[in-house]
């Protein structure tokens, strides 16, 4: 068992390696391009918010960069890992492989992208402003809670797409739904109080805020809030597990 499980490792490190490097020789600008995307949200979010809608504070740029890098590290991986058993049906014709090895792939990849950006924007923070200190020490335990949380609504919906292929579609537009009540745009305090619930109980809402309290105010998240979303990602990741584990033997049927 812990052979066959060091083998399904290896084999999502190669098909992790094999993506990057692939991705590099696609474009001219290589891995550039993914800190420039972001950027250039950023530069639109600024000037349709900040310029033309003056909302947001002295420190907008960086409370909404840290925002979009880590909502495009969620919301890359639901939408990739959605139909990833069905983009590998010829592989699966053709030999087992355990089918949580599929969207563990598209994750690992995307978190490899978002930790290249995320160290250079800390980088470049500290330079300007908001250097390192000992909270720090706080954010690989708040950027794993992201990893499992992610890796749980992967899973779900890998599972279930290849099965009601309408997920996809369903989950394309509840993603741009819920941007805006994930606090990327705005913190709690700038939303009608009517609606803090959606921001309150909202994992990646949280999640994001104790990411921007730790670099940007130098405060202790609520460790109390951060262990609840930690057990809650943590379950959606066992139901993960057991519906790609139940229907393992259906998708070679169905895709």
């Amino acid at each position: 068992m812990t052979y066959l499980f060091q083998n399904q490792i290896q084999l999502i490190k190669t098909m992790v390696t094999f993506k990057l490097e692939a991705e590099s020789k696609r474009t001219y600008a290589g891995y550039f391009w993914w800190l420039f995307e972001p950027l250039m949200n950023v530069f639109i979010y600024y000037l349709l918010f900040k310029v033309f809608f003056k909302r947001g504070g002295d420190d907008y740029i960086q409370f909404l960069f840290l925002g979009l890098i880590i909502w495009k590290w969620f919301s890359d991986c639901l939408m990739k890992t959605s139909d990833c058993i069905k983009s590998q049906k010829v592989l699966i014709s053709k030999i087992y492989i355990p089918k949580y090895v599929f969207p563990s792939v598209e994750v690992f990849y995307a978190t490899f992208k978002f930790l290249i950006i995320f160290l250079i924007t800390c980088m470049v923070l500290s330079f300007i402003g908001y250097p390192f200190h000992l909270r720090y020490l706080l954010l690989p335990f708040i950027l794993f809670t992201v990893l499992i949380l992610t890796l749980g609504l992967s899973f779900i919906f890998a599972a279930l797409t290849p099965l009601f292929p309408d997920v996809k579609f369903l989950l394309g537009h509840f993603l741009r739904l819920a941007f805006y009540p994930s606090g990327i745009l705005f913190s709690i305090e700038n939303i009608p109080e009517k609606y803090h619930f959606l921001v309150k109980y909202n994992p990646v809402a949280q999640l994001i805020s104790f990411v921007r309290d730790i670099i940007l105010y130098r405060t202790v998240p609520d460790l109390n809030s951060w262990a609840v979303v930690f057990i809650f990602s943590s379950m959606l990741l066992g139901l993960g597990l057991i519906l790609l584990k139940r229907f393992d033997r259906v998708y070679a049927r169905v895709i």
